[in-house]
């Protein structure tokens, strides 16, 4: 009798440890979905990837999205000043493009081990199509008040310092009043519902986004 009840504590006690383990995936699966998200809510995309694979699939590729705005200011002749100006713009601009977000309880993966669903509930600003050129249109009545007020000024500097230190007064003047129109066309868009689903993955003993799709 003693000991067919030893055996029955034992078995209860590995179905209740099973079940603790799959609970707690759950929970560890949703944690990391949250993190990435919380992440990316505070533009910090470098701690974003942590937690994700590196062959992620991504719909809401936010390092792609980030590396086409630093394309278009490498591209002009900006002063260091004005560089951090646009640096902290492209940020403005990923956390701009997440409102709110809301993760959903995990779900075991029917097509994979050790891999859970989360869908997570996202307010998203597709700001995509606003750039430089958008921002300098927007910007354009300022702009020529600009180089009316300063001609003189800007004349003195051409020809005193030359073509490169012209272009970086300009750009260093000028850039903040492009950039402050692009984030009133940023916050006057309105956010749309939209629906992700990331697949969570267990890896090296860690828990990892693999697949991040949107409808």
């Amino acid at each position: 009798m003693m000991k067919r009840c030893l055996i029955l504590m034992m078995i209860l006690g590995a179905v209740l440890t099973l079940s603790g383990c799959g609970k707690s995936y759950e929970e560890d699966a949703r944690k990391t979905v949250n993190q990435y998200f919380a992440a990316v809510k505070d533009a910090d995309l470098d701690k974003a990837k942590t937690y994700c694979s590196p062959n992620v699939d991504n719909e809401f590729d936010f390092d792609d999205y980030k590396a086409g705005f630093q394309k278009q200011f490498e591209a002009l002749n900006l002063s260091e000043k004005t560089k951090k100006q646009t640096e902290e713009f492209i940020d403005y601009c990923i956390r701009s493009s997440i409102e709110s977000y809301e993760v959903g309880e995990a779900e075991k993966s029917e097509d994979w081990d050790d891999a859970y669903t989360v869908p997570v509930s996202i307010k998203f600003r597709d700001i995509s199509d606003i750039d430089i050129e958008t921002g300098q249109a927007a910007a354009n009545q300022k702009l020529q008040q600009y180089v009316k007020d300063n001609e003189d000024e800007l004349e003195k500097v051409y020809t005193q310092q030359g073509e490169d230190a012209f272009e970086k007064k300009i750009m260093g003047d000028t850039m903040g009043i492009v950039l402050g129109e692009m984030k009133k066309l940023i916050d006057g868009q309105k956010p749309e519902e939209r629906t992700a689903e990331a697949t969570v993955i267990r890896k090296d003993d860690r828990w990892v986004i693999s697949k991040m799709t949107a409808d």
